[in-house]
């Protein structure tokens, strides 16, 4: 299975545009509570749709994910963008966004173990 999420992970993030947060939105007590992504409706992102933050890391030479945090969307703004919610998260994100890493999001299914974000 790790091997699995490895290969997909590889095929999204270097073979095309990863998929981000852009900006923090709001914060609390040096955690983020709103965020904006560089998804939105030319991607089919729905108000209430969630996904997985990850930040990428060099392991042993080899980058690999981490995951930070989850986000639900709030709204839809356009079609590359649009607002969430932090739900769970907040400070591993701002600390990843005020050292500059790449937050990488990718979609996580509404399943009963949570899905497999793939």
């Amino acid at each position: 299975m790790k091997n699995i999420c490895h290969n997909f992970y590889r095929t999204i993030i270097f073979n095309a545009s990863a998929l981000t947060i852009v900006q923090i939105e709001s914060t609390k007590k040096d955690k983020a509570q709103t965020v904006y992504i560089d998804l939105g409706t030319k991607r089919g992102v729905q108000k209430g749709q969630k996904f997985i933050v990850y930040i990428e890391m060099d392991i042993a030479g080899e980058l690999s994910l981490k995951e930070v945090g989850r986000l639900n969307v709030k709204e839809v703004l356009s079609g590359t963008r649009s607002l969430c919610t932090v739900s769970k998260g907040g400070e591993e994100i701002m600390k990843a966004s005020k050292e500059e890493k790449k937050l990488i999001i990718l979609s996580r299914k509404n399943t009963f173990l949570g899905g497999l974000g793939l």
